[in-house]
Formats: structure tokens, C-alpha cells, sequence
């Protein structure tokens, strides 16, 4: 059983602690003002991580992460770039399915069920991002907010 320990999102480094402290702001708000606070447009309702361990999901997680300028040179390094991707996405697959998931105590699971009609239920993609293909709209508003969360970050110095 995990105890004593949490994580908020993914790795971030030093320079992006901005990123982790709005995930803490939106757990925060979530939790002391409710769901409707967190999420004015509709197309913010949604959420872009998955979190099954498949190997779709790893392969994207790994191709994301390798870089623009090495996903660009991926035609020319096609035996680098390609052979590096499959031992990643493998290896982070073997490591997501070798982890166990934390199990809730009964009566917190009891006290935690969210009913299917709940107007702030969020659907969980089953891949990641799968509603940026699934959903008008949804990449081109998560596009606008990056591009909001720059120029936010351009004016604090951050």
C-alpha cells in the first residue's frame, strides 16, 4: 500500500514550477469551491491524460516526449529515432503494469462514487488526448489556452 505520498501531474522541471503550482490551484478550487469553478468553457471540461497503462498510451507519451527537433529528424535518424522510441515505449509499458495501483479504503471508495448523470462529471479518455480527435473543437481551444498560458507567462517572467 502507498503511504505518506502523493503526485501532483507529471514531471516538470525547475523552470516550469508555474505548471505545478496551477495543478495545485485546480485541486484546490476543485476541492474548496466545486467543479463548476475550475472550468467556464465547456471545452475546458475535458481531460487529456489517460491513465491506463497501454501501449498506445506509451507510445504516445514517449513520442511526445522525445523533442520537436528529434521528432523532426525522425526520417533522417529513422534507425536511431524509431528503435528508441519502441525500447521506451516498452520499457515505460513494462513499468506501468509491473506498478500497483493504490487501493482506496472500502468506505472512502463507498463515499467517492460519482453518479453517471453528475452535470460535472468529467469523461476519462480511454488514450491520451483521444478527445482532440473525438471532439469539435477541443484542440483548437486547448491551442487558445497554451497560447493564453504564454503570454500570462511572457508578462510575470515566469
Amino acid at each position: 500500500m502507498v503511504r505518506d505520498t502523493f503526485a501532483v501531474g507529471h514531471y516538470f522541471d525547475d523552470s516550469r514550477l508555474n505548471r505545478i503550482q496551477s495543478i495545485w490551484e485546480f485541486i484546490r478550487r476543485y476541492m474548496e469551491e466545486g467543479p463548476e469553478t475550475v472550468a467556464e468553457h465547456p471545452l475546458d471540461r475535458l481531460i487529456h491524460e489517460s491513465t491506463k497503462p497501454t501501449l498506445k498510451n506509451c507510445f504516445i507519451h514517449v513520442y511526445a516526449s522525445m523533442g520537436l527537433n528529434f521528432i523532426a529528424l525522425r526520417y533522417f535518424l529513422f534507425f536511431l529515432f524509431y528503435p528508441s522510441v519502441g525500447v521506451l515505449t516498452l520499457t515505460r509499458w513494462l513499468v506501468l503494469n509491473s506498478c500497483k495501483e493504490p487501493v482506496w479504503p472500502p468506505e472512502v471508495e463507498a463515499e467517492s462514487q460519482v453518479e453517471p448523470d453528475d452535470p460535472h462529471r468529467w469523461e476519462e479518455p480511454s488514450y491520451l488526448s483521444e478527445f482532440f480527435d473525438t471532439c469539435p473543437g477541443a484542440f483548437e481551444r486547448h491551442e487558445e489556452r497554451m497560447r493564453e498560458e504564454e503570454r500570462i507567462r511572457g508578462r510575470s517572467g515566469f
